[in-house]
């Protein structure tokens, strides 16, 4: 348990229970994952048991998943009318996913293993799953929040980038080459879509959409 209490993903999650009063009375290793046998921990699975101080009770049935937190990039170029603004997703075969075709539908991200610096992290993300080279001035910060609070408890740390029309003329050419990073089995390909589509495909999931809506707040700035 002793490598998981030094990760940084645990002590985020930990953080946050203790100054919600809360406190672990026990804990169990479940599982831990290290992609490729590297010598980082990306993920483990704790099952814990967790005195919540407001309600004066031990909850004991639900474990904690964690992974590193990512940086998120909307790329993105904003038209008068919100739901013809266009965003640049990443399209990519993810085991989990149940849409249509196997494949997920997401804004550019990820995490990293040899960074902390949330904006290099997005500026190498657009890089691999895109091949654009994003300006580190360009990246306008909309917020931290959990993905799926219920099952993990790592954040996205949200950027969104405004696009000209010639770059999002180059996004759109690319739409049939692969990107992303072989040596993890990724691979991504580049889809331009309006945000009026993405309400009607059910392939992109409420975290995503979330996450594109968020933007909303920030059109007029």
């Amino acid at each position: 348990m002793l490598y998981i209490w030094k990760l940084k993903s645990f002590q985020n999650w930990y953080k946050a229970q203790s100054e919600a009063g809360n406190r672990i009375d026990d804990a169990e290793l479940l599982y831990s994952f290290r992609p490729g046998f590297k010598d980082f921990i990306f993920m483990f699975v704790l099952r814990a048991n967790i005195y919540i101080k407001s309600e004066d009770r031990n909850k004991t049935n639900e474990f904690v998943l964690s992974r590193p937190d990512i940086s998120t990039v909307l790329l993105w170029k904003r038209e008068k009318s919100f739901e013809d603004s266009e965003v640049v997703l990443i399209k990519e075969f993810r085991t989990p996913s149940t849409s249509s075709d196997g494949f997920v539908r997401e804004l550019v991200g990820g995490s990293s293993n040899k960074t902390d610096d949330l904006q290099t992290i997005a500026i190498e993300e657009v890089l691999e799953e895109t091949g654009f080279v994003i300006k580190r001035e360009r990246l306008k910060s909309l917020g931290s929040r959990q993905m799926c609070a219920t099952l993990s408890a790592h954040k996205s740390n949200l950027y969104s980038v405004k696009l000209t029309e010639d770059e999002l003329k180059w996004f759109k050419s690319q739409k049939d080459i692969v990107h992303g990073n072989k040596e993890d089995s990724e691979r991504t390909f580049i889809e331009v879509y309006t945000v009026k589509d993405l309400l009607n495909n059910e392939n992109i999931d409420w975290s995503c959409l979330g996450q594109i809506f968020s933007a909303y707040n920030f059109i007029n700035h």
